[in-house]
């Protein structure tokens, strides 16, 4: 039978579904591991402010640990709010007892400022807990609790780990408190500091970020990933997470803990998506509208942020002797240019989910406004020169230039330049509606051509 990595995590019920429990088991399940709970508390809390809190009794919570580890078993765990020294000390007690690798994330202030573990826990963790530890995952106020100093600088905070890093087996001192437009966490690893290095994401909805870190670090142990590797791969899912996180509530909405579960499970549908307006194009043969080039029609999926996370048209759609042929089928990090601006307008509109680049002719600009879409320009003659020494970039830079207001036009028309064919790319919120889009012009242009001869 296959094995099911499984994970168990020890920590506080939030009823607004953003953080603890709720978040881990999000988190392992977004992994592949199959989730199991101990409620260490009961926290009544939305996205504003923790409105109350009741501890459960430990041996309660002894009992829940007892009854999964008997039966199912855990290959990880990871605790979360431990309000009091009574259910620190039976939590230890239990890890021990069976034998269960521990991520502690010492939870001690929410997200809205509500202490949520008292000082006599405090002392109590870093005498019970951490010793027995697998790593240790503070943001910079649990680290200046627990390691007794002031984290105001990068430098503070790598000083702050080192000392931790005496008290656990290793640590991972998160710095997204810390001023800056760039996050540093930092793990200490058997004397070793290793620095994760990431753009800040401007949001407010970042609850659960910690909790789920922990969480994805405990799955990724489960998985049998080694401690750095497990490090690296949730640091890269919390990233995405924050980045497409859920504007939920009036505070703190919660991180997208499926962002990369929606992806996977959307690559056969844009995938068929591309396959149908192959089909519709060819049969349509919508010649007129190809430029020399070549057309691609490139799809992202719903969290995309690479082009290997947008698909297109193998070798393009091209003009032959007997109409439109694709040269191959629809296949992902198939779209160069096309995705690149897909990408750089979903920066600042993520809604957008296809584009296509088609033949420009003033002809064609006149439907498009016609037909009543809004139309932008850029003219690469004004990119930087810097900007165009860089392989690939020159779309990326248009698609800054050319949002208004975060709202992406349907049309860029792109001037053209010295080698550089002029060119009309549309934008659309989905591939079906751009497909209609694409007929409803190359039907126009058709009568309008059939009027004026």
């Amino acid at each position: 039978m296959t094995r099911i990595p499984r994970a168990l995590t020890i920590a506080g019920s939030d009823s607004g579904g953003g953080a603890g429990i709720q978040a881990d088991i999000k988190t392992f399940e977004a992994f592949g591991v199959f989730g199991m709970s101990a409620v260490t508390a009961i926290t009544a809390q939305n996205t504003r402010e923790v409105c109350s809190i009741q501890e459960i009794d430990p041996k309660m919570i002894a009992d829940q640990i007892d009854a999964v580890c008997e039966d199912i078993g855990a290959d990880i765990g990871k605790t979360g709010m431990l309000a009091n020294s009574a259910i620190i000390e039976i939590v230890a007690r239990k890890i021990r007892q069976h034998k269960i690798p521990v991520v502690v994330d010492p939870v001690m202030v929410a997200k809205s400022g509500a202490p949520l573990a008292s000082q006599e826990a405090i002392r109590t963790m870093k005498k019970r807990l951490l010793p027995d530890a697998v790593l240790l995952t503070p943001n910079t106020e649990e680290a200046e609790i627990l390691a007794g100093c002031l984290i105001q600088t990068h430098r503070e905070a790598k000083m702050a780990a080192r000392k931790l890093a005496q008290k656990t087996p290793a640590v991972l001192l998160k710095g997204g408190h810390l001023a800056g437009g760039t996050i540093v966490d930092w793990l200490i690893l058997d004397g070793k500091i290793h620095e994760f290095a990431k753009k800040r994401i401007v949001t407010k909805n970042t609850h659960g970020t910690g909790c789920s870190l922990a969480a994805a670090v405990a799955a990724n142990l489960a998985l049998g990933f080694s401690l750095l590797e497990a490090v690296r791969c949730a640091e890269v899912f919390i990233d995405r997470a924050i980045r497409w996180s859920l504007p939920l509530g009036n505070g703190h909405g919660p991180v997208n803990h499926f962002v990369e579960f929606k992806n996977e499970s959307n690559r056969w549908r844009v995938l068929k998506e591309i396959r149908e307006a192959i089909d519709l194009f060819e049969k349509e043969n919508i010649a007129g509208l190809i430029p020399e080039v070549g057309s691609n029609f490139a799809v992202a999926l719903p969290f995309a942020q690479t082009l290997e996370e947008v698909a297109g048209v193998e070798g393009r759609m091209v003009k032959t002797a007997s109409g439109v042929k694709a040269a191959g089928g629809p296949c992902f990090g198939a779209s160069n240019h096309v995705a690149r601006l897909l990408l750089g307008i979903r920066e600042h509109d993520p809604t957008i989910q296809a584009a296509m680049n088609i033949r420009y002719t003033q002809e064609t600009v006149a439907v498009c406004k016609k037909l009543g879409l809004r139309i932008a320009t850029f003219n690469r003659g004004r990119e930087p020169r810097a900007q165009k020494n860089l392989e690939g970039r020159t779309l990326a830079w248009a698609a800054h230039k050319i949002i208004k207001n975060h709202l992406a036009p349907d049309v860029v028309i792109d001037q053209g330049a010295l080698g550089k064919e002029p060119m009309i790319r549309l934008l659309s919120k989905n591939p079906q509606q751009l497909r209609r889009t694409i007929l409803n012009i190359h039907r126009e242009l058709k009568a309008l051509l059939n009027r004026e001869q």
